[in-house]
């Protein structure tokens, strides 16, 4: 989970039609959430992903759902408000439920900076304080099949990247450097560190753990002292950085 920056409702969402689709709630109980330019501004919001555990979304599909964070059947006046809708998956939706925040609070990754309450151990999510606990727990963010298993296959992908590139720099380091090699391991770096930024799936704990492998500062040390790393790079990290939960 990463923080989200709220964007503008989509231009269709007007007063007036907010007035009228929360009146057409009210009487049929109709979705009227689902209407598709909602959908495709809360996907643009979150960069196409679920807005808590980060797995990609597709409008096209029933995967995507409008999440509700008050919960419209205790909030309905509050069922096409824009601050309370966010892009969720199935999964997270059916979990979420209609649990109230006001009763038990959880973190709302538009307004509060996940970072502050995760952390990430073992490829699992942990609360570091009462608000990431009980997101954690009615999130059920550590689901043994589906979100643990996707962390550490993801993980041990760009992990195997990482270690690649560090058996070519010891060549590097024992061989003539040509430049077809350097060329080879900056493209490598450079492609690892955008697979970690904000628009990119489970970006919050795979940014942890490739930026915490050892060999990643090995290979950082190394682009450094061979005037490697450039200003690409050190944009590359600080974005990263904003958004990888610390690790224990």
């Amino acid at each position: 989970m990463i923080k989200l920056d709220r964007i503008d409702p989509p231009e269709k969402l007007t007063s007036i039609e907010i007035e009228k689709l929360t009146e057409e709630f009210k009487k049929t109980n109709k979705s009227v959430w689902g209407k598709e330019y909602i959908k495709e501004q809360l996907l643009r919001m979150s960069n196409n992903k679920c807005a808590y555990c980060e797995a990609p979304l597709d409008i096209s599909g029933s995967y995507m759902e409008v999440e509700h964070f008050f919960p419209k059947s205790k909030y309905p006046d509050k069922v096409v408000e824009w601050e309370n809708l966010l892009p969720s998956c199935k999964r997270c939706n059916v979990k979420k439920g209609n649990h109230d925040p006001n009763i038990e609070g959880i973190i709302n990754p538009a307004y509060h900076n996940p970072k502050e309450h995760l952390y990430l151990k073992r490829y699992n999510i942990i609360g570091s304080d009462e608000l990431g606990s009980s997101t954690v727990s009615i999130l059920g963010l550590n689901d043994m099949d589906t979100l643990v298993l996707n962390r550490f296959k993801i993980s041990e992908e760009l992990i195997s990247k990482l270690d690649s590139i560090w058996d070519d720099i010891q060549i590097c380091k024992v061989t003539e450097v040509k430049p077809s090699r350097i060329k080879k391991i900056r493209n490598t770096m450079e492609s690892l560190l955008k697979l970690i930024q904000k628009n990119k799936n489970y970006s919050g704990t795979l940014s942890a753990i490739l930026l915490n492998e050892e060999n990643y500062r090995y290979i950082k040390n190394y682009f450094i002292e061979n005037n490697l790393w450039d200003e690409e790079f050190v944009a590359l990290e600080k974005s990263a950085e904003s958004i990888c939960l610390n690790i224990k």
